[in-house]
């Protein structure tokens, strides 16, 4: 299982890191705090260019990615709020990122930033 850098978008210097093992975010900061955590440069670099520190698993010729700024988003896990899988579009990771710096998660995993992956 990984773990992604994800720049939240291109005119920001937010980043988080990305679980594939919890379906969510495990740490978000700027690009000087994830480097006093030891994340390699080139990785926030890649970040920076493309939107993800992935790679190897880009489809030939579109520059998709897992979390690349080409993503339509992710599917994550609500552990805190107990709403279940939501969907993150990849455009409102950003809103998504602050609202989990400020502790405010009825806010990021509610429906003006997250959407139900199916209907129930």
């Amino acid at each position: 299982m990984a773990r992604f850098i994800l720049k939240t978008a291109t005119d920001s210097d937010l980043y988080v890191e990305w679980s594939t093992i919890v379906d969510n975010l495990v740490a978000v900061g700027d690009r000087e705090w994830f480097k006093s955590q030891g994340i390699d440069a080139e990785r926030l670099d890649r970040a920076d260019k493309t939107g993800t520190s992935c790679k190897g698993f880009e489809r030939e010729g579109d520059g998709y990615a897992f979390g690349s700024f080409a993503d339509n988003g992710m599917i994550l896990c609500n552990m805190q709020t107990r709403r279940g899988f939501r969907w993150l579009p990849r455009k409102n990771l950003h809103a998504y990122a602050e609202a989990v710096m400020r502790g405010d998660m009825d806010v990021a995993e509610g429906d003006g930033i997250t959407e139900p992956c199916h209907d129930d």
